[in-house]
């Protein structure tokens, strides 16, 4: 995975919200010194960087102006993630970022919501008048799931991710960082997990995070290079597989030298399951083909491996709410 991979569309939106109150993005850019090519893998990194750094400044307000409520005061990201190192765990970090935001703002409210299996860190806003492309959602997200990793020293494996807008035309951009369930037009902003992570030690201190608020607020955007698990590892198995021949656990397991009791118990120590891993591969090759090749919904479906069409449709709108046809007509210049 590259170091450096932004969602397209968030650069756009960011772009726009900071002309939207007269902010010079062009100016802004030619300040920064030897930026590097747009094709450059760096190019959207340093853009992002500089343009989130000045639009908190200059705006005098984290949330861009972009919430319903009070300015979010430069500096909250720095003494929130001040009280989150010097928590024993993650749950706790968690909690404290809940509750230290819901003391300093008014435009959006966290809260760790947690049972015997599974945790879900939830961002309620009261209002998206001033967010028309759902920038400020994208990052608090994106962001409180990154900074969340990043305590912990590894990528924590997301059940699933729900967002508080309709699904969006450029959701493919999503596959990246959240390689899970993904719902969308829900009444809040939230990623869940298996609730073992809440447990685990807080490994970064006063050093690290020195060294992370040098690149912030970039940082939040770019996925952490995650520790190799085993989930991971049976993705990537699967993607690489035909699709219509997807291997089954047993042969999964095969390859990576485990019993298939053994796969099992490490898929679930990590809060999946193989089918929910092997369903996910098969909706995110759907949704790319769908959107991005101009071949019949009949022909996908037998890429998929279905053997009717209209048991694909069925599948594809228990996975998105959508059929086929509607998805690609939202998202694509295809016309089935």
């Amino acid at each position: 995975m590259s170091n450096y991979f932004i969602p397209p569309h968030i650069r756009g939106a960011l772009c726009e919200a900071l002309e939207a109150h007269g902010i010079d993005v062009e100016s802004l850019l030619s300040e920064v010194s030897q930026l590097p090519g747009i094709d450059s893998p760096e190019y959207d990194l340093l853009v992002c960087h500089r343009l989130l750094q000045a639009g908190w400044y200059l705006l005098d307000d984290e949330n861009l102006l972009l919430g319903d409520g009070k300015p979010l005061k430069p500096g909250a990201f720095f003494y929130a993630s001040n009280l989150m190192i010097n928590a024993p765990n993650l749950g706790e970090a968690l909690n404290v970022a809940a509750c230290f935001y819901s003391y300093v703002g008014d435009s959006w409210h966290p809260e760790l919501s947690v049972n015997q299996k599974h945790a879900s860190f939830r961002v309620r806003r009261y209002g998206q008048k001033n967010d028309p492309n759902h920038l400020l959602a994208d990052y608090l997200l994106i962001g409180f799931y990154q900074f969340a990793s990043w305590l912990i020293g590894e990528r924590i494996t997301l059940t699933s991710v729900s967002f508080d807008y309709p699904r969006p035309k450029h959701e493919v951009e999503f596959q990246t960082l959240f390689p899970c369930r993904r719902y969308f037009d829900r009444d809040h902003l939230e990623f869940s997990f298996s609730a073992n992570y809440l447990k685990q030690d807080i490994m970064q201190n006063a050093a690290s995070l020195a060294a992370l608020l040098m690149t912030s607020p970039s940082f939040l955007l770019v996925p952490q290079e995650p520790t190799r698990k085993i989930h991971t590892e049976v993705r990537h198995i699967l993607e690489a597989s035909p699709t219509t021949e997807m291997p089954s656990l047993a042969e999964v397991a095969k390859n990576l030298k485990l019993t298939t009791k053994m796969l099992g118990t490490r898929l679930r120590k990590e809060g999946v399951n193989f089918n929910e891993i092997k369903k996910n591969v098969r909706l995110d090759k759907a949704s790319q083909l769908l959107i991005n090749h101009n071949i019949s919904i009949a022909q996908i479906a037998e890429k998929l491996g279905f053997e009717e069409t209209a048991a694909f449709s069925k599948a594809f709108k228990t996975w998105t709410g959508e059929t086929p046809a509607q998805y690609r007509k939202a998202r694509s210049s295809f016309k089935e």
